[in-house]
């Protein structure tokens, strides 16, 4: 049987091509990609999903507005928020101060450096 989706939310297109495919090598391969954060809590209304990769900074709703919005409506769907290394420490403070406590890690997709945030 088929797992439910991995969600990745980034308003940069190269860099959800970067992460489908990183997923997919990976064995993942019922990933969906979104560019619009606008677009993400109908499209979880409509389809089971087992994890949310989501960007923070973002233009038409920042990462952490649309983390509240998921939480509020989906609390049992785990959230990782990925960000640069240099907005690590703004993305922490800011994810707690909504009420969340994450844990963080590091990991390195080909040459770019990643912090994850994983709120569960």
């Amino acid at each position: 049987m088929e797992k439910n989706p991995i969600l990745i939310v980034d308003d940069e297109p190269s860099y959800l091509e970067l992460m489908k495919d990183f997923l997919n090598q990976e064995g993942y391969t019922n990933v969906i990609t979104e560019s619009n954060p606008l677009n993400v809590i109908p499209l979880l209304d409509r389809t089971d999903i087992d994890l949310i990769l989501l960007d923070i900074f973002m233009p038409e709703m920042n990462g952490l507005e649309l983390l509240e919005k998921i939480y509020a409506v989906y609390p049992s769907i785990p959230v990782v928020v990925v960000t640069a290394v240099h907005e690590v420490q703004i993305a922490l403070k800011a994810i707690m101060s909504i009420g969340i406590f994450p844990s963080l890690n590091r990991f390195q997709i080909e040459n770019y450096q990643c912090r994850i945030i994983i709120c569960a």
